[in-house]
């Protein structure tokens, strides 16, 4: 888990972190996660330190608008490690923007997880999967139990592909996942849910 600042920050991170490794598909998450939302600190955020424990040296997981110097007075505060990182709200705005510029992910105001597969040098052209947190059809007091299996499928691959094969019989609502299709480029893998309406849809690009 590393907090990452905005979007030129994050490109940044993400290159000098995996310069060396780039032979292979890297596999990387942006979790967007706003601190005044009380589900997403309650969920989510009040978890990070173990969500990194579990993710170990598989999977890095990055998550924009936290900062590690206190630059308002904020209480707002969010610890991995030995590390306090603190809420700047207007760098999260910053990053929702451009991630929708520079990628077409718009921020729905709910928290989402972008896992993000990084090939060669080009960091605009990585395909992405967006996970929605919390919306009508997925709970986010399941989050924990989503982050889970991504680390576990982490431990054995990492190309997107692998994670959105990996994810079918992932239980999510307490349900086990049906159907997982696999899909690239602007097509919708899609979850149908059997014991309950509703579709929740996971989207790779």
């Amino acid at each position: 888990m590393f907090a990452t600042g905005d979007f030129d920050r994050l490109r940044c991170d993400v290159m000098n972190r995996y310069e060396d490794d780039l032979d292979t598909p890297i596999t990387f998450g942006v979790l967007i996660a706003d601190y005044d939302q009380s589900l997403s600190r309650k969920y989510i955020l009040n978890y990070l330190d173990i969500f990194n424990n579990l993710s170990g040296d598989y999977i890095d997981f990055f998550i924009p608008g936290y900062i590690t110097y206190d630059r308002h007075d904020t209480k707002k505060v969010c610890r991995i490690g030995e590390e306090n990182y603190y809420f700047a709200r207007e760098l999260f705005h910053e990053f929702v923007g451009k991630l929708k510029i520079e990628f077409g992910v718009a921020y729905e105001y709910n928290p989402i997880l972008v896992l993000l597969e990084l090939t060669r040098t080009d960091f605009y052209r990585s395909r992405k999967m967006i996970i929605e947190l919390d919306s009508q059809n997925n709970d986010i007091k399941r989050t924990g139990v989503l982050f889970q299996r991504i680390f576990e499928i982490a431990r054995k691959y990492t190309s997107l592909d692998d994670f959105s094969y990996g994810m079918r019989k992932t239980y999510i609502k307490g349900s086990v996942l049906d159907s997982f299709v696999n899909a690239l480029d602007n097509s919708i893998i899609t979850e149908i849910n059997a014991r309950r309406e509703g579709i929740r849809q996971y989207r790779i690009r």
